[in-house]
């Protein structure tokens, strides 16, 4: 199981030069939210506070300087070696509710947050809000924070909870009870049994290992897809086109609100172009691409792509990343600790205009109701525009 290093002083020390070294060496414009006098000004405070500072405090001080420069491909990439509730939490509007949780705490299921130790559920996001980069967007910040919100090692030297080895976490249910319960952490890599809120799973949240598969929606003439990775994506997308061509297909669905990026390079090479060029496929109420929060990176840019070069409709929530903002990542590793960083190498420019997330053309916020009832607003949206226009 990875854990959090246990270094000297003088070696937290190295790592911290190594990682400001890294980040001016590589970084494209390390200076584009911050300005250098605070960084300078961030990292000194840590050099001098080490000495007197516990190993996992100093690792969530690391976090908050790369937070400082504020694109999310500057970035801490060891999560791993942090606890974490077992909660899975999504933002519906500003209730944070349970959405999966584990078979010992079923009662929080589907349950809001109120309180995380005696820190309200306000107090605590500003206490965690250091640590996300806030130079992407709102839907950034709502993607990233439940992770914050669980880790407990975070939240025990945010003060938010008075020790990481467990914590007392206070829900509100639908009858409006409010109840606290005292929570054990579990290790990232420990295999678990998670329990959903809703009994209805919409077609975006099954075979969750799979990064791309397609349905055959017969009653619509249409095709789904759930795309959420670019693993195997030529061979996926020459089975996803020949499929298209077997069929009577009408209308394509592009899902991308759980695709967290990968290389834009493939979309816009193995998909991209064959759709542009499909006649039937191509027209408005024909091609629609799903959008949402989790829609990141890669995904961001290839969403942005076909708002560009096709007649697609977008629809759902706006991207968690900006369209005009730096990306790639420049990967290394802190030589004492192990902890894996990334810095942006390139800016990317994706719409004319500036804009904080590739906005849909209909927007559709996520809302709790549905999601409990196992519905997909977006689908039926989507599905009853396109019958509208029979």
């Amino acid at each position: 199981m990875v854990q959090i290093p246990t270094l000297s002083k003088a070696q937290w020390r190295e790592d911290l030069q190594f990682l400001v070294d890294e980040l001016t060496a590589h970084h494209l414009n390390l200076f584009h939210t911050i300005t250098q006098e605070r960084f300078t000004q961030a990292v000194a405070d840590l050099y001098a506070a080490i000495p007197n500072l516990p190993d996992a405090k100093i690792v969530e001080e690391l976090i908050r300087i790369i937070a400082l420069i504020g694109d999310g491909h500057t970035s801490f990439r060891a999560w791993e070696i942090f606890h974490r509730y077992p909660l899975d939490l999504f933002w519906f509007g500003n209730a944070l509710h349970v959405v999966r949780t584990t078979a010992t705490y079923t009662r929080a299921l589907g349950t809001q947050i109120v309180k995380l130790g005696n820190n309200n559920l306000a107090n605590a996001l500003v206490m965690v809000m250091g640590l996300i980069q806030q130079g992407e967007n709102e839907w950034f910040v709502r993607q990233r924070s439940p992770f914050f919100l669980t880790a407990a090692e975070i939240l025990h030297q945010l003060g938010i909870v008075p020790c990481a080895s467990h914590a007392t976490f206070t829900f509100q249910d639908q009858q409006g009870s409010v109840f606290v319960l005292d929570l054990e952490p579990i290790s990232q890599d420990e295999s678990v049994e998670w329990i959903d809120a809703s009994r209805d799973v919409p077609y975006y949240r099954q075979r969750p290992t799979e990064a791309l598969w397609f349905i055959w929606l017969e009653e619509h003439q249409t095709v789904y897809v759930c795309f959420r990775r670019y693993d195997s994506f030529e061979e996926n997308a020459s089975n996803l086109l020949k499929f298209i061509e077997q069929m009577p297909t009408e209308r394509l669905i592009l899902d991308l609100r759980q695709n967290g990026g990968g290389d834009l390079s493939k979309g816009r090479k193995h998909l991209l172009p064959a759709l542009k060029a499909h006649q039937r496929i191509n027209q408005k109420g024909h091609l629609f691409v799903i959008t949402g929060r989790h829609t990141y990176s890669a995904a961001m840019s290839n969403a942005a792509d076909f708002r560009k070069e096709t007649h697609a409709i977008l629809v759902g929530e706006p991207t968690g990343a900006r369209p005009n903002g730096y990306q790639e990542s420049h990967r290394f590793t802190l030589p004492n600790s192990q902890l894996s960083v990334s810095c942006s190498t390139r800016f990317y420019q994706f719409q004319d205009e500036d804009a904080p997330a590739v906005m849909p053309d209909k927007y559709i916020e996520t809302e709790w109701e549905t999601y409990q009832a196992g519905r997909d607003p977006v689908m039926e949206w989507i599905l009853e525009y396109s019958k509208a226009l029979e």
